[in-house]
């Protein structure tokens, strides 16, 4: 799965401004990496190895990797509409904000552009697995827990004597959601509810493996 950034991402043409700070071998370790079987998606792992090649963030590599892959979905329906390839990165980059991309630097940006978000096999698979994997629904993608104790008074005392505790956990679970009344989902949990729900993540992980170990077409079967 692809790391997500806790950061606000930028705009696309801020998301873009280390790409004309690298050098041209830094260019082509990008290439070698946004080329391979993850296409823009990388893994921590990878974005954090990028990170030392490229002399930048980690957030950095994210956001232009998220840009990338959204200005390659963007140049591809240009292309579709019978726009040439490399007209279509040039009319894309006039949309640019010319504050954040100056004129002057718009003719190396688009050279690097090209480069990157030239169609290949690796970026259409990746497209197609992605839209397989998100679907009609929105996606989980962190999640984090608050756990506090609550007491019990004695309401019987003048002086509200603490007679116990009772553990409660929320849980937070945020989404890739368009709409933004249902990017976040919080609810309680009981000690006995994260057991179930420990039980059926545990399933749900069994089926799966099941699926990658016992059936016909496991061999077939995309890591995430």
């Amino acid at each position: 799965m692809a790391a997500y950034s806790s950061m606000r991402p930028p705009s696309v043409e801020e998301a873009l401004t280390p790409l004309l700070r690298l050098s041209d071998g830094q260019m082509q370790v990008l290439i070698s990496a946004t080329t391979g079987p993850r296409s823009f998606s990388l893994p921590k792992d990878e974005i954090d190895s990028l990170r030392g090649e490229l002399g930048t963030t980690a957030d950095s590599v994210s956001f232009m990797l998220a840009a990338f892959s959204f200005l390659y979905a963007h140049v591809r329906e240009l292309t579709e509409d019978g726009i040439p390839f490399e007209e279509a990165v040039r009319e894309t980059i006039e949309g640019f904000d010319p504050n954040l991309v100056p004129e002057d630097a718009r003719p190396a940006l688009q050279i690097r552009l090209v480069e990157i978000l030239r169609r290949r096999d690796v970026h259409e698979r990746s497209r197609k697995i992605e839209r397989l994997r998100a679907g009609f629904v929105p996606n989980a993608v962190g999640f984090s827990t608050l756990v506090d104790l609550r007491p019990s008074f004695d309401d019987e005392s003048d002086e509200m004597t603490i007679t116990g505790y009772i553990a409660s956990t929320l849980f937070r679970i945020n989404t890739d959601a368009l709409s933004p009344l249902s990017r976040r989902m919080v609810f309680q949990v009981s000690e006995e509810g994260l057991r179930d729900m420990r039980k059926a993540i545990d399933r749900a992980e069994k089926k799966i493996k099941a699926l990658r170990t016992q059936t016909s077409f496991s061999s077939m079967l995309i890591d995430e």
